[in-house]
């Protein structure tokens, strides 16, 4: 029996993968994602990428940026999705496939849920859950507020947003995510997302791939699709 959890992990890799069926001797596009694009863009994009394209198979791997990254320097993952600090993506192609924003995350009943926005320094006065080091959302939230004269020290790390919000909800303390990861718990109220003042933590979610060799066959077809088809999109929010 799988625990809740593992079941939900599960659950995401098969939507991915299950998003391009194909023969078994079709050929293979190698795909590694950061959890949030992993979770809630990666499978929605593969449906709509079958529909224009060759039969191919998927082996789609969600796990954090740093990782994403080191795949696709080493050759096992041919496309990747990354969150993180631009400056890692240094030798890397790469192409702007969605923003959003991170925000304070806190249970409903928390205080500052009755806010408009958290105070950059109340921040240091609640524990702060973060995910493990080499998550590209821990990376640019932390970044950020440095920058703005707060740093945080982790009272808990885990690999998991739902471990993270499953903690929120307990009343631990506060954690900073994507808007996207929560979306369905703020519809349901039990979670409310707050920005800091003061500070922009907008950015810019990428797909990376090495500048050589240029990728072939469904990768290269799967990156001329996020070029055409969803690159146009994320620009278009810049400008509304």
């Amino acid at each position: 029996m799988l625990y809740p959890l593992a079941r939900e992990a599960l659950a995401v890799l098969e939507r991915a993968e299950a998003a391009v069926t194909s023969p078994d001797k079709a050929p293979l596009l190698r795909i590694h994602a950061s959890r949030t694009i992993g979770t809630t863009l990666l499978p929605e994009w593969l449906a709509s990428f079958r529909a224009t394209a060759s039969p191919c198979r998927v082996s789609a791997t969600i796990t954090n940026s740093e990782e994403v990254v080191h795949a696709v320097r080493d050759g096992t993952a041919e496309i990747g999705f990354v969150e993180g600090p631009a400056a890692s993506m240094q030798g890397l192609r790469e192409l702007v496939v969605a923003h959003d924003e991170i925000r304070v995350i806190v249970a409903s009943n928390h205080p500052w849920a009755r806010r408009r926005a958290v105070a950059l320094k109340a921040l240091t006065g609640e524990p702060f859950l973060a995910r493990e080091a080499g998550s590209g959302t821990r990376a640019v939230a932390t970044a950020t507020l440095a920058d703005a004269g707060v740093e945080l020290q982790p009272a808990l790390e885990v690999s998991s947003a739902e471990v993270l919000k499953r903690a929120v909800l307990a009343g631990s303390g506060f954690a900073l995510l994507s808007e996207r990861v929560v979306a369905s718990e703020i519809a349901a109220g039990t979670l409310a997302a707050l920005p800091v003042s003061g500070v922009d933590l907008r950015r810019s979610l990428r797909a990376v791939r090495r500048a050589r060799p240029a990728p072939q066959g469904p990768a290269r077809a799967f990156w001329l699709w996020l070029d055409r088809t969803i690159a146009p999109r994320a620009a278009a929010q810049t400008d509304t």
